[in-house]
């Protein structure tokens, strides 16, 4: 089944004012640094002064890479900062924050020698959870605004001939300057700290760097370009508008359908109707529980578009199916793949390419 609800958004330019507030609430949300939660992790245990030296233990890369890794290299995150867990009589003290909650994270490659080199692609972070105003100002270890200023002005320290050294400089340099706390320290804002180092394998995968880019692309875009992204995100009810009455004139409007086993039910047409009519920028919203026919509808509208640009000798349409999880995608994908063919050894009801079974991708 689809999700209960489907909307059907129609593109392109716009005049709407960009609520450039809401967009940066987006992005700073996606670009948020979290900490990771590593003590059900394999992990070793290590000093900074070995972190400073930038040399550790040559067995932490046998014992973290499983023995698999014949590369040489391996990606590490290297916890410099860890909040200290308490206790008082044999008994752990409770309190807001969880147990080896790191504060200060190094991205870093750790070689079979036991050397630290710096991460390529990725930067030293601070969580932002630990950060006011995310958090509450006598739990903080910093600001938010210090630490995207330090980062604003100093990244480009990580940009060529980068080496250990001026590697952790750099984190140094960003943990003093947001916690205004030198380094060597064991205690941040009243906070006592470890003296360890946690050291462990980063299985991580960047998968927001190119949502990030869209967010930058949509802040520094004119805002009368945006008309479908204003209407989305625009906090006010839009008026209403009357029903389009089912004749015969949208009727004809209905060029093309995705098999023909079944007529569109009266709901169903009334979508389509309505979908014909929208203009550039509108979005519309079908809502339904499973078993109602979205699917259907959904195929109607994808075919109803193509042989309408194909009668105007247009290029085809490009459709983007969006979800919060991958089963209702699926779903569509599966369910292109499933149309019975009209007429028997006809090669424009199948696909051309061997091996795929699906109308979409």
């Amino acid at each position: 089944m689809l999700l209960p609800v489907l909307c059907f958004f129609h593109t392109s330019g716009g005049k709407a004012m960009a609520s450039q507030t809401v967009t940066k609430y987006f992005r700073d949300s996606v670009a948020a640094k979290l900490k990771i939660n590593f003590k059900n992790s394999r992990f070793m245990i290590s000093d900074l002064n070995s972190l400073i030296q930038g040399k550790i233990d040559s067995k932490y890369y046998a014992v973290l890479s499983d023995h698999k890794n014949v590369s040489g290299k391996l990606d590490v995150i290297v916890v410099a900062k860890t909040i200290k867990t308490k206790f008082d009589v044999q008994q752990r003290v409770e309190t807001n924050i969880e147990d080896m909650t790191g504060i200060l994270y190094i991205p870093a490659v750790l070689t079979a020698n036991g050397m630290l080199l710096p991460s390529e692609d990725k930067y030293p972070w601070i969580p932002r959870e630990h950060l006011h105003p995310i958090i509450d100002e006598e739990l903080a270890i910093g600001y938010v605004n210090d630490f995207d200023e330090y980062m604003s002005n100093n990244y480009q320290r990580l940009e060529s001939n980068l080496t250990w050294k001026s590697y952790f400089e750099f984190a140094k340099d960003m943990y003093e300057s947001v916690t205004e706390t030198e380094i060597t320290s064991n205690t941040v804002k009243e906070i006592e700290l470890e003296k360890n180092v946690y050291i462990f394998k980063d299985d991580s995968i960047n998968a927001t760097r190119n949502i990030l880019k869209l967010y930058d692309h949509l802040l520094s875009s004119q805002p009368n370009h945006l008309q479908l992204y204003q209407n989305f995100i625009n906090q006010k009810f839009t008026s209403l508008s009357p029903l389009i009455p089912n004749r015969m004139s949208e009727m004809q409007k209905h060029v093309g359908q995705m098999g023909g086993e079944y007529p569109l039910s009266p709901s169903q047409r009334e979508c389509l109707n309505h979908f014909n009519n929208m203009e550039d920028g509108e979005i519309l919203a079908v809502n339904g529980p499973p078993g109602t026919g979205k699917t259907t509808l959904l195929q109607s509208l994808v075919a109803n578009l193509y042989v309408e640009r194909a009668l105007k000798k247009e290029d085809p349409p490009v459709i983007v199916a969006s979800s919060t999880n991958n089963q209702a995608v699926t779903n569509i994908i599966e369910s292109f793949g499933k149309i019975k063919p009209k007429w028997e050894n006809n090669h424009l009801e199948q696909r051309w390419i061997e091996g795929v079974d699906s109308f979409a991708v």
